[in-house]
C-alpha cells in the first residue's frame, strides 16, 4: 500500500506533514485507498491478481480449476491418490496400473504377495509354508515352491508334481507327465569302462514275475491312492538277479549326516525299469540260439 500523507505526528505508513495539505496530495490518499481498502461490502473486482494476496480466512468459493493452480476437486478418497487423467484434470482414487499403481483398492495382508493379473491389475495371495516348502494360494489356485530339500547333496528342490508341455492340474501327487520324449543319462560306450553282458539272462527272466497289482492302505499311507489296476514287477525279485535296476523308493528317502537312508526303517524300495531292457535283450538272444540250435540252425 502507497504512504498516506498526514498532518498527524504518528502512523505506519504515513508520511508526517504538519501542514495543510495539498489538492494533489488529498487526491493520492483517495486513489491510494480506493485501490488498497476492502470495506465489508465491496462488489468490486473479482480477479484475485487484482486484489491482491488473500492471507487469512475461509475459501468458500467453487474449486480452483486445474488451470489455475487447482485440483478441480470437491472431495478426495480416504487414502487415495490424486493423479491426472488428462493434460487438464486431476481425480482421486486408486492408482491406476498405468501409473504405477496394482489396481487393488485395499492393502494386502500381513504375509501375502501381489501377483499380476494381466492388465486387469494385481491381486493379492496368500503365502503359507513348511520346512521345506512355501504354498501361494489367490482366487485361481495355488502352487507350491519348494525349498531345497536334504536328498543327495547340493540344491535339490521338491515339486508336488511337475507338467512339461501340459498343465499339472490333472496330476496326482509325485507325478510327472510330458508332451514329448524324456531324454537322460548317458549311453555313449566312450564313457563305459568294464563292460561285460549279462550272463544267463534268460534264467533271470525266467525268475521274475510280471504282476497286475493295486495299492493296499499300507500304500496309502504314503501317498499313493490310485485305485486304478496297475502292472509292474516285484523289487525284490529283480533285486536277486539285477541289483542295479533296484534303489530306495523316493518317498522313504532322508538325508543323515550326508547319507542317504531309509526314513522309516523299513528300506522301501522300487525299479528303475529302463533297466530291465538290457537283461530282456539278452533274455531274448539267449532264448534265439536255443531255438535255433533245436531247429539245428547255425
Amino acid at each position: 500500500m502507497a504512504a498516506i500523507t498526514t498532518r498527524v505526528n504518528s502512523g505506519t505508513g504515513a508520511t508526517v506533514k504538519g501542514l495543510p495539505l495539498t489538492n494533489s496530495e488529498i487526491d493520492n490518499n483517495f486513489i491510494s485507498l480506493n485501490d488498497n481498502k476492502l470495506e465489508a461490502t465491496w462488489t468490486g473486482n473479482t480477479s484475485i491478481v487484482t486484489l491482491g494476496t488473500v492471507t487469512t480466512g475461509t475459501w468458500s468459493a467453487t474449486t480452483i480449476a486445474t488451470t489455475k493452480g487447482g485440483t478441480g476437486l470437491t472431495s478426495f478418497t480416504n487414502g487415495g491418490a490424486v493423479y491426472a487423467t488428462s493434460t487438464s484434470a486431476l481425480t482421486t482414487g486408486t492408482l491406476p496400473i498405468a501409473s504405477g499403481g496394482t489396481g487393488i483398492t485395499t492393502a494386502p495382508s500381513s504375509g501375502t504377495l501381489l501377483i499380476g493379473n494381466s492388465s486387469s491389475g494385481y491381486t493379492s495371495a496368500t503365502l503359507t509354508g513348511t520346512s521345506n516348502r512355501i504354498t501361494i494360494t489367490n482366487g485361481n489356485g495355488a502352487i507350491t515352491i519348494s525349498t531345497p530339500q536334504d536328498i543327495g547333496t547340493g540344491s535339490n528342490l521338491q515339486f508336488n508334481s511337475l507338467g512339461i508341455g501340459v498343465s499339472p492340474s490333472g496330476l496326482a501327487a509325485g507325478e510327472i507327465a510330458a508332451t514329448n520324449q524324456i531324454t537322460s543319462y548317458y549311453s555313449d560306450e566312450r564313457l563305459k569302462d568294464n563292460i561285460e553282458v549279462i550272463p544267463n539272462a534268460l534264467e533271470k527272466v525266467l525268475s521274475l514275475r510280471g504282476v497286475t497289482y493295486n495299492s493296499n492302505q499300507l500304500a496309502e499311507s504314503f501317498g499313493f491312492i490310485n485305485k486304478e489296476r496297475q502292472v509292474g514287477v516285484i523289487a525284490s525279485d529283480v533285486n536277486k538277479v539285477l541289483p542295479e535296476a533296484v534303489k530306495p523308493a523316493p518317498f522313504d528317502m532322508m538325508l543323515f549326516e550326508n547319507t542317504v537312508i531309509s526314513k522309516s526303517g523299513e528300506n522301501y524300495q522300487t525299479v528303475q525299469y529302463e533297466k530291465i531292457v538290457p537283461l530282456l535283450i539278452e533274455a531274448i538272444k539267449e532264448l534265439n540260439n536255443q531255438i535255433k540250435e533245436l531247429k539245428g540252425v547255425k
